[in-house]
């Protein structure tokens, strides 16, 4: 599985590249109270030649945003053009609180690079724009919703790594003694029912 988010952090569009905006992102999930710490994030932008598809390897894990409902069954869905339906918003930050704001991607909704990007997002000019996304859009305008100029602050899109979810809940020494405590009091219930 995977994890989305949208960075509690803003930036103008001098972002510095992809480079600059994985150490964004990187930040907000080593930030205190943080979901998703310990986990290496990418971000999620286009610039010139590199879209925000290409970024990652999609190998059919399901993406979930950071109150663990399902985003997408997998990174592809996420980039299917205007027909694009996310099974819920991005929306929420590392800490999982709702951050419904436009979100820097520079990227069309089909994952490909958009011709607007701030110059890949290395000039805050009020003379250029960048392509923004919705944080509380479903559809492709989650990547795709329109244009701001470079000079304004917007979030970035993080993602982490494949990772996997381990094991089945077991119960410990504590969870058994309680268990036999409860059978215990069940049975002289049921046997106190039984002599009246």
């Amino acid at each position: 599985m995977r994890i989305i988010f949208v960075s509690s952090n803003t930036s103008d569009g001098n972002i510095g590249g992809l480079t600059g905006a994985d150490s964004i992102v990187q930040a907000a999930a080593n930030n205190p109270g943080s979901e998703i710490s310990g986990h290496s994030v990418t971000a999620i932008l286009s610039v010139v030649g590199t879209s925000a598809q290409s970024r990652f390897v999609d190998g059919g894990e399901p993406i979930y945003n950071t109150r663990g409902q399902i985003v997408a069954n997998n990174f592809s869905e996420m980039f299917s053009g205007a027909g694009t339906s996310l099974a819920n918003t991005i929306l929420y930050d590392e800490a999982g609180n709702a951050n419904d704001g436009i979100v820097w991607t520079g990227t069309e909704a089909d994952g490909t690079l958009a011709p607007t990007h701030c110059t890949s997002y290395s000039t805050n000019s009020n003379q250029q724009d960048g392509r923004i996304g919705q944080s509380n859009d479903s559809d492709g305008q989650w990547v795709q919703w329109g244009t701001l100029n470079c000079v304004n602050p917007a979030r970035l899109y993080g993602m982490t790594e494949v990772f996997a979810v381990h094991g089945v809940p077991t119960l410990g020494p504590a969870s058994i003694g309680l268990l036999v405590l409860l059978l215990i009091g069940l049975a002289s219930v049921v046997f106190r029912w039984r002599s009246t």
